[in-house]
């Protein structure tokens, strides 16, 4: 796989904690089991890569269909979603079929967001590498996209080492 172990990670990173604890401030909730971060990247997907995926790399609607009715079904419904994308009004589309407990979040860094997205024990990823690797290690409940970039156009799992041993994929 493309990504050290956890341990090397621990070893050679370390975390601003004024920065964590600011964010823990903004949403207190971040790391709570009962809560699911939500990620989903789109202005740049659009049309990113366009000459290997035809159909794009950018997540559609169906995505977020499945990874939501697969987390109802194992899980339940007592989950507060809170919300990261560059492109939200997109996002809240998506989602407007479910009646859910949202937060927005906007107006951060993007290491704010990228430590918001890791500090989260629950997550429905997007296939973002942003996403993916904030997501590596500490969650309970993992969603990924089936194929990764290749989620579209049906095949992969690109990049290689996309899926997460705990991770369910969609």
């Amino acid at each position: 796989n493309l990504m050290p172990k956890q341990r090397v990670i621990e070893e050679n990173f370390f975390f601003n904690k004024d920065l964590i604890n600011k964010i823990k401030k903004k949403i207190p909730e971040i790391d709570s089991k009962e809560t699911i971060a939500v990620h989903f990247r789109g202005k740049d997907f659009s049309n990113h890569l366009r000459k290997y995926f035809r159909k794009g790399i950018k997540l559609n609607k169906k995505y977020y269909y499945d990874a939501l009715n697969s987390l109802f079904d194992k899980y339940g419904k007592n989950f507060k979603f809170i919300l990261f994308s560059d492109e939200m009004d997109t996002l809240l589309e998506y989602l407007k079929d479910f009646k859910i407990d949202t937060r927005i979040i906007n107006n951060q860094s993007p290491i704010e967001d990228w430590l918001s997205l890791m500090l989260s024990k629950n997550i429905i990823q997007s296939n973002s590498s942003f996403c993916w690797t904030a997501s590596l290690f500490n969650k309970n409940i993992s969603f990924q996209p089936r194929h990764g970039y290749g989620y579209n156009d049906n095949f992969g799992p690109i990049p290689y080492g996309f899926y997460m041993n705990n991770s369910i994929i969609v």
